[in-house]
């Protein structure tokens, strides 16, 4: 089961709260803008006897451009280098167009599940 609510503008309070709760644990990622592509991220998670979660760090194989500065900035650097691992190396690892429209066809079909018009969908 999945619960969205997403509003514009900047809240005082939570901007970005995504908690995601398994069968072995539980991770939560809060940041400080509601686009999560932009936003700093901070990550915590909890598993097995834990009684609360902590703060998590991410692991340094998972950060391919350490030395970006902090903000927008910061995402976009590690998307890139990923991009230029990829082409380098020959990997698929950073998503390319085929898994967008992959993903816009997706949503396009929840939204015609749900019965209402397609609201920003690109039909593609």
């Amino acid at each position: 089961m999945a619960v969205a609510h997403y509003r514009g503008g900047v809240s005082r309070a939570t901007n970005l709260r995504w908690e995601i709760n398994g069968t072995e644990g539980d991770l939560v990622i809060t940041g400080d803008g509601g686009n999560i592509q932009f936003a700093t991220l901070q990550l915590a998670g909890g598993r097995g006897g834990d009684r609360a979660i902590r703060p998590l760090a991410v692991p340094d194989r998972y950060i391919r451009a350490p030395q970006a500065p902090a903000g927008f900035a910061y995402n976009v650097a590690q998307a890139y280098a990923g991009l230029a691992e990829d082409m380098r190396q020959g990997t698929r690892v950073t998503p390319d167009f085929a898994e967008a429209v992959e993903r816009h066809r997706l949503l396009a079909a929840i939204e015609a599940a749900s019965g209402q018009a397609p609201q920003s969908i690109i039909q593609l």
